[in-house]
């Protein structure tokens, strides 16, 4: 069964559609795995199968189209839908002066 994303799907998408779908990419995971896993999920919320079908539907079509992502949507897949939880979000951003700043949210605050 293939991935649900592949190297050139990765290398395609920008920033959040790019990291949700890096770790689809790391983890290896089929289409088939992803439906295994949303049904789950549906199961848990004591979803009907066409609720959960539908929503399943309407998460691929999100993922597929990078400009619809949200961090919230990405939270919510890694969350609910693959059981991973964040413990650190780093960003790095580039000045007007072009200098390069990482900010990572488990930083110390001075």
């Amino acid at each position: 069964m293939p991935l649900m994303f592949d190297k050139k799907d990765v290398e395609e998408a920008t920033f959040l559609a790019r990291l949700l779908r890096l770790i689809f990419y790391k983890r290896r995971i089929t289409h088939d795995d992803f439906s295994a896993m949303w049904a789950e999920y549906g199961h848990r919320l004591g979803q009907n199968i066409q609720v959960t079908n539908t929503n399943r539907n309407n998460a691929r079509k999100t993922m597929s189209h990078p400009n619809n992502m949200t961090f919230r949507f990405m939270h919510s897949i890694l969350l609910s839908v693959l059981r991973l939880e964040i413990e650190a979000f780093k960003i790095v951003v580039r000045t007007e002066t072009g200098e390069r700043v990482v900010i990572s949210s488990d930083d110390p605050v001075e």
